[in-house]
This record gives structure tokens, sequence and C-alpha cells, in this order.
């Protein structure tokens, strides 16, 4: 219970923001400075999951320094954005929340200046995002589906669909799920998209052992990147790990003619625990033409390459 988003609806059907025009939520003018002073608040509030406190007993607001998102709609259906300009979110920019039959199309979405993903949808099912020009500080499209104990009774991120979008971040990542992604993320498809550059990952696959859920059935094709620090990340020990042994499940990944110019420090990491390792992740037709490291595969099974190339060096196909 917290101030209210900039742009909000909860409980209704056949909703849309559409038009040219441009909603700035001026993040610089103010809301920059309660990053400083959100600590505190934080810490509480990732308390409060943890001890199953009731939500109605979780009240922030005045007095309280936790930025909303721009936009965010709570369990609605049949939801359409399209066509506008949005910058200077105070948090995330776009977040669906428990929503179903999402169509986000032709966006152009500008920087905040942290920790304002451009696009996040959570717990939702349905969903298109096509079109977009995407420019963010974080994340430009993160899935996500609830933070620890708090996302297990909701539904997962499901049936997600991305194409033809052009990213840029300073210090996200282009395509990420997680970390929080409690309730679980399957079938998802990424196709026809660009990152121009990132100072951090192309792509990215977070989790740690305080959510449990699981992240399967994604499919990427057809993406090419300009220079990125990380290529591709899978990580299950993502930070703020409170020491719990709820094991996420990573399965049936599947990566094909994607091409990265540069990742200036690792290129591939898979690194999975031996609790429950990373299974089935096939890479097909990439290349990423310079990095200083080669693949890393740690407590990892099933990790095929076929025709996949780092600084000109075919990797093996089985490991």
């Amino acid at each position: 219970m917290n101030y209210s988003p900039l742009i909000y609806a909860i409980d209704v059907e056949n909703i849309a923001i559409t038009g040219k025009g441009l909603i700035n939520g001026q993040a610089e003018k103010k809301w920059h400075e309660w990053k400083q002073k959100q600590d505190d608040d934080k810490k509480r509030l990732r308390q409060m999951g943890n001890d199953k406190i009731p939500l109605e007993e979780r009240v922030f607001g005045e007095g309280h320094y936790l930025r909303p998102s721009a936009i965010e709609f709570i369990n609605c259906k049949n939801i359409l954005f399209e066509d506008f300009s949005i910058k200077g979110s105070p948090f995330w920019t776009i977040h669906p929340v428990l929503s179903e039959n999402i169509t986000i199309r032709s966006l152009n979405i500008g920087a905040g200046t942290t920790n304002d993903d451009g696009i996040d949808p959570e717990s939702c099912k349905n969903v298109l995002i096509e079109n977009c020009i995407i420019q963010t500080h974080d994340d430009c499209v993160a899935l996500k589906a609830g933070r620890d104990q708090d996302g297990w009774p909701y539904p997962p991120t499901e049936n997600i669909i991305v194409r033809n979008n052009a990213f840029k971040t300073k210090v996200g990542s282009g395509f990420c799920i997680g970390s929080e992604m409690s309730a679980g993320v399957r079938n998802v498809f990424v196709e026809k998209c660009e990152l121009v550059t990132s100072g951090k990952h192309a792509f990215q696959f977070k989790s740690n052992p305080d959510r449990g859920g699981f992240i399967k059935k994604i499919f990427m094709r057809n993406i090419k990147v300009g220079t990125v620090k990380y290529g591709f990340e899978f990580t299950t020990d993502y930070k703020g790990w409170r020491g719990n042994k709820y094991f996420a499940k990573y399965r049936d990944f599947y990566f094909q003619d994607i091409q990265i110019e540069e990742a200036t420090d690792k290129s591939i990491v898979i690194k999975g625990r031996p609790e429950n390792r990373i299974r089935r992740v096939y890479f097909e037709n990439c290349t990423i033409h310079q990095s200083p490291q080669s693949e890393t595969l740690s407590e990892a099974l099933q990790i095929l390459f076929e025709n996949t190339k780092i600084n000109a060096n075919i990797l093996p196909t089985n490991n």
C-alpha cells in the first residue's frame, strides 16, 4: 500500500492508452532523490514478504520513499498500449500485473534515472510487445512473476511474444527474465529484435534460492546485438538471497540466429546449482564475434551448440 502509480487501474476490462502524445514522469526533478533514501523501506517491505504479513498491513506512502511505477494496471483484461511516448518514470515504466490479453505496440520509451525498466509484465498471460523503441537506464523488457513467497500463490507469466523491437540500455539487459520470477515464466517467443548497446547484458535469466519457481520453454531467434558487457547469462544466485533453499528450475531454452558483435567481459555464462541443474539449452547458428572469454558452464546438463562461434571458434556440440 503505497503512493499510486502515475497512471493506475485495477479490476477493469477493455482499457487503452493510445495516441501520439508524451507522458513525462519527470523523475529527474524529484523521484531520483528517493533512491538514496529508500533502503530502510525496501528492507522493511522485503521482511514483510518473508514474514507473510497481510498486504493490507504493508502500509507505506507519506513519510516513506518507495517509488511508484509510471503505468501499472492490476488484475485487468484486454489492454492496449499504442503509439505514445513515455519517459522519466520514477520506477518501472509499464508494469501490468495479474492481467491478461495485453497488446503493447509502437511505443517510444525513454529513460528515467534508475530502475526505469521499459516493460515489465508480471504474472500476466497472453502478452504481445511489438514495434517498440526502448532506450532505458535499466532493463528494456523484463518478464517477472512475483518476489519470493509473495509470488507463489499467483499465476505464472506465460504466452509472451516480443518482436520487432529496438533496445538500448545503459546498465540493464536488452531482454531478461527475473529476478522476480517466483510464480514461474514459460512459453516465451522473442524474435527480430535489435539491441544497440548495453553496459551489462544482452540476455539475462536470473533468480536465487529465495524464489523457487521456474523459467522454461523460452525461444529466441533472429536478434542482432552490438556491444555489450555480457552476452548470455544464466544465474541462480542473483543478489538479495537470504539463504533459503527454494531452487528455481531452468529448462528448455532455444536460441537461433543470434549475432553479437562484442561481449567485452563474458560471452556465455550458464551457472546452475547442484541441487537443481540448468537443463536443455540449445544454441544454433549463434555468433559472438569478439569476447575475451569463451563459454563458462557449471552445474548444467544437455547444453548443445550447433554452428555456434565465439571469436570465430566453433564451440563443441555436446556439453
